[in-house]
């Protein structure tokens, strides 16, 4: 999820830069992929732990920005996650960014810098520049959970399964955010470090399936898991409904939870790239 949310700042920040350098250039189409990485990087700089790289970026005679191979670095309290987008590409002209109405992209192989994941492709729009809004919808077709471990060491670490799903997002300029994300692993399913499930245990009644999720967590060993689902919605301005569940054979474990957890919504992306370590969780 941490990824999708920090992919889709990246994003906006992305039109931001281009739509600076528009103006800085007086809508000149070959703005250099120089400018663009300096200003996305000097924009982005408060998540960055590398400055953005890119492969190519330019515009056509629509003044439609196209762009290859967008690369960095996001620092996270584990180290530095390492992501991509192989192809983001507007469907309008920039210009009319300045003229306040919004301009489409679609983007594709997006998610970690690493081989054997399709990634995450969708589709969406950003308009305005100070007064800005951005709406997503992005599919995830599939991402190694092995490939996630910087984003939460302790919880992921030697953890396997192919991740997939979908998420929307529309945010704005105001602190305004609505998301909702479906996010699951089928069958066979992979491993799971025991550590991750320490924080679902204050929330928890005091029955079998917590003595037994309590075992788990403080073995601190890696357990086979067959599915797991993680649903999530943001549409209140400060509560985030999740249900997570997760299949266990090997201690019996059907685990089903609801919870709801506590973010500000008026810096959403804050609350939520930062491992939701400061977040209340009621549940």
């Amino acid at each position: 999820m941490k990824a999708i949310l920090f992919l889709s700042r990246l994003a906006g920040l992305i039109f931001f830069s281009a739509a600076l350098c528009l103006v800085c250039f007086f809508a000149v189409p070959a703005v250099t992929r120089e400018g663009l990485e300096r200003a996305a990087s000097f924009l982005g700089r408060e998540y960055l732990a590398e400055g953005v790289r890119l492969e190519s970026a330019g515009f056509d005679r629509s003044l439609r920005l196209h762009l290859k191979g967008v690369r960095g670095g996001l620092q996270t309290p584990d180290g530095v996650f390492q992501f991509q987008i192989e192809a983001l590409d507007a469907r309008d002209g920039l210009w009319r960014l300045l003229a306040r109405k919004p301009v489409r992209f679609v983007f594709e192989g997006a998610g970690p810098q690493a081989p054997g994941g399709e990634g995450i492709r969708g589709e969406g729009f950003f308009e305005g520049i100070l007064h800005w809004r951005l709406n997503m919808q992005a599919e995830v077709l599939s991402v190694k959970l092995e490939d996630l471990e910087t984003l939460n060491r302790e919880g992921l670490q030697g953890s396997s399964g192919r991740l997939a799903g979908k998420a929307s997002l529309d945010s704005d300029w105001t602190g305004h955010t609505w998301f909702d994300a479906e996010l699951y692993v089928r069958e066979p399913g992979g491993m799971i470090q025991g550590r991750f499930f320490e924080g679902f245990l204050p929330y928890m009644p005091k029955t079998r399936p917590r003595k037994t999720l309590s075992a788990l967590a403080g073995s601190g060993q890696l357990v086979h898991y067959r599915n797991a689902d993680l649903r999530m919605s943001l549409a209140e301005r400060d509560s985030m409904k999740i249900f997570f569940h997760i299949l266990i054979p090997d201690y019996n474990l059907n685990l089903n939870l609801n919870l709801e957890v506590r973010v500000d919504n008026g810096h959403f992306f804050d609350s939520m790239a930062r491992l939701m370590g400061f977040a209340e969780v009621r549940g």
